[in-house]
């Protein structure tokens, strides 16, 4: 270990910026409500970026994007990488499934290096949600003795991940009605594109394993799912107390930080979205939400305490559909989310 920092505010993106200009050896390792981001650098440059949520599921739908333009990876390639995922608790076991690849000629390397940075982006995107946690430096370890396909340049990156997630910027010293009159008009430019780079969010994996217990989730009771994203244990019950009782099925998510995948899962009819959380940013989990093509029109509620006109401007610009006050009663519960489930 080279260097270690304990639980703190954190700015990955930038972070890795800071290291690349160092020409940095080594993999950066960031941990964060049960999650470890690896990030290995060679002089700088990025090699291959990872983390512990699921990555053969990760690299699963990456191949099977690229098996549309590559053949050789048709047929028998799932199979084969069983293997590998039988013995992923070893470390780096999606990388040397890569290598693998290679090896046998189902990937050459320029392809392979095509591969890694798809995966990367995706690292990258649930990586620059994350506010607090862990952090440290340490030898690449057994990780050099592996083939390099590809040496990424890291501003490249974080700057296209940033200016996707960045609402656009605008002056606080107008009045109030060429203020809403300027959020309006930039909410409807806000459009994303929906180039493949910049879509990484993919279909659910055939299982997910997080960390919410099973009395989180209700038995399906209607044709309407509400999923709610809330860190604080008592908010997510309470909210599962008014609108159970109304028969609509709760998905509760206390892990921020697994939100993406657990949406995909269960492609909810409605999101509430606590924006102040510890760990993530709501604004940024709404943005990426609505990246892709299953959210693009589903009704995201952002819920906070905060009420001003800066916070609402603010989420329309992300596209949220609505916006709920803390503290709210059952009535106003229910009246925002019938507004949208009628």
């Amino acid at each position: 270990m080279t260097g270690y920092q304990p639980m703190q505010t954190l700015y990955p993106l930038s972070l890795l910026t800071q290291l690349a200009n160092r020409h940095l050896n080594g993999c950066l390792q960031i941990s964060s409500r049960g999650v470890t981001w690896s990030i290995y650098l060679d002089k700088g440059k990025l090699v291959y970026a990872t983390n512990s949520l699921e990555p053969f599921e990760r690299l699963d739908r990456q191949l099977t994007r690229l098996s549309h333009q590559i053949p050789t990876l048709v047929g028998a390639v799932p199979s084969h990488l069983a293997t590998f995922r039988a013995s992923q608790s070893a470390q780096n076991s999606d990388y040397q499934a890569i290598c693998w690849l290679v090896h046998n000629q189902y990937l050459n390397p320029p392809q392979a290096a095509i591969l890694i940075e798809r995966l990367a982006r995706e690292v990258f995107e649930s990586l620059s949600l994350v506010r607090q946690g862990d952090c440290e430096i340490i030898e690449s370890g057994e990780f050099t003795q592996f083939p390099k396909f590809c040496w990424l340049d890291i501003s490249l990156l974080t700057n296209h991940l940033q200016s996707q997630l960045q609402p656009p910027k605008f002056s606080v010293s107008t009045s109030t009605v060429s203020f809403q009159s300027r959020a309006s008009r930039l909410q409807n430019e806000s459009d994303e594109s929906t180039n493949e780079s910049t879509n990484s969010i993919q279909d659910p994996p055939r299982q997910f394993n997080d960390s919410i217990n099973s009395h989180h989730e209700s038995p399906v009771k209607n044709n309407y799912t509400i999923a709610c994203i809330d860190d604080n244990p008592s908010v997510l019950k309470t909210i599962n107390l008014f609108l159970d009782a109304e028969n609509y099925s709760v998905v509760m998510i206390d892990n921020p930080l697994k939100a993406l995948m657990q949406i995909i899962r269960y492609k909810p009819d409605l999101i509430l979205l606590d924006i102040t959380m510890p760990n993530i940013d709501g604004y940024e989990l709404c943005s990426l939400l609505r990246r892709h093509s299953l959210f693009k029109k589903t009704p995201i509620i952002m819920v906070t305490g905060n009420s001003g006109l800066l916070d609402r401007a603010r989420a329309k610009l992300v596209r949220a559909t609505d916006y709920l006050t803390k503290p709210f009663t059952k009535s106003d519960l229910l009246k925002i989310v019938q507004k949208y489930l009628p």
